[in-house]
């Protein structure tokens, strides 16, 4: 049976004032109801714990043994309490991030570092993970700041989770030169580009989709997917590869776009976006830290956006 919480409390004060009389006064209680406890505690664990002297307590080895092991925890409590009441009022503690693979080392260490600057008693703690890592871990309590990419598909529905639009990151479809010289060299029709090879991030390609439906009013019945990899990185590398065609965020091949190492596929003027939104569980009350971070990073997203 473990001990009462209560009691071991009283116990330590006796322990550290050496005395009943001292324990009650600071506990703010009568001597008879820190003696009472003391006892029942003793009981508890089948132990004495100190030796009834004339006039005072002298601690037995398993008195000592467990006024060791309750130290760390009550001598530093008054100040834990004290600094978790202060994080409600001033910036600091550690603030938990969950954010998409790319946004999150692309874009969030560079929003991250200038808060630091202006709040350096806030820590953080950045987990990178797929929109269902980041949904689970927001929905369990895991995270102060969940951001994930959406796309407005049932799962996301089903997340129960209310969804705040930050930003819209265009995304372009993309190939080598020489891939769309040798492929495409007939003109961007559906035709052609149907019969491409693409470089896709599952394995039902919903942003390829997205791209046709978006493009052509249509889809392609069978894509010829001849990579699926999650990493965007790995997904242009394999363009620069002529492996085929992939579909980027424009900030990531913007330079090789301009230099002439890439291609991008534009029909239209229908572009398709990653939309970064933040998620957040009802009821849930935040603090100070994570108020202003919130704040922070829509003011820096929202001026990455306008220019």
């Amino acid at each position: 049976m473990q001990p009462d919480f209560n009691r071991l409390h009283v116990f330590y004060q006796i322990y550290r004032l050496q005395s009943v009389a001292g324990a009650a006064v600071e506990l703010c209680v009568t001597q008879s109801a820190v003696s009472q406890n003391l006892q029942k505690l003793e009981q508890e664990i089948g132990v004495p714990l100190f030796h009834r002297l004339h006039k005072r307590l002298v601690p037995t080895s398993a008195g000592e043994r467990l006024y060791q092991t309750t130290l760390p925890f009550f001598s530093t409590l008054g100040a834990e309490l004290a600094a978790i009441n202060s994080s409600q009022t001033t910036p600091g503690g550690l603030l938990r991030l969950g954010a998409p693979p790319i946004f999150g080392s692309e874009v969030l260490p560079k929003i991250i570092a200038a808060f630091q600057s202006n709040y350096p008693l806030v820590t953080f703690q950045l987990t990178l993970g797929a929109q269902s890592v980041i949904a689970g871990a927001c929905r369990n309590g895991e995270l102060d700041v969940a951001l994930v990419d959406i796309f407005g598909t049932r799962e996301e529905q089903s997340w129960n989770l209310s969804q705040e639009p930050l930003l819209d990151e265009p995304l372009v479809l993309i190939g080598s030169s020489k891939y769309v010289r040798k492929h495409l060299h007939a003109g961007l029709r559906f035709e052609a580009l149907s019969r491409c090879r693409f470089i896709a991030y599952k394995s039902f390609a919903p942003e390829l989709t997205d791209w046709f439906l978006r493009c052509f009013g249509k889809t392609v019945r069978q894509l010829d997917i001849v990579l699926t990899v999650e990493n965007v990185h790995a997904v242009i590398s394999a363009v620069r590869h002529h492996m085929g065609l992939g579909i980027a965020p424009l900030y990531l091949v913007n330079e090789a776009l301009q230099k002439k190492e890439l291609e991008a596929i534009r029909v239209g003027k229908n572009e398709i976006k990653s939309r970064i939104s933040l998620l957040r569980l009802a009821g849930r009350n935040p603090g100070i830290s994570e108020k202003l971070f919130i704040e922070f990073l829509k003011d820096n997203l929202i001026g990455k956006s306008a220019k």
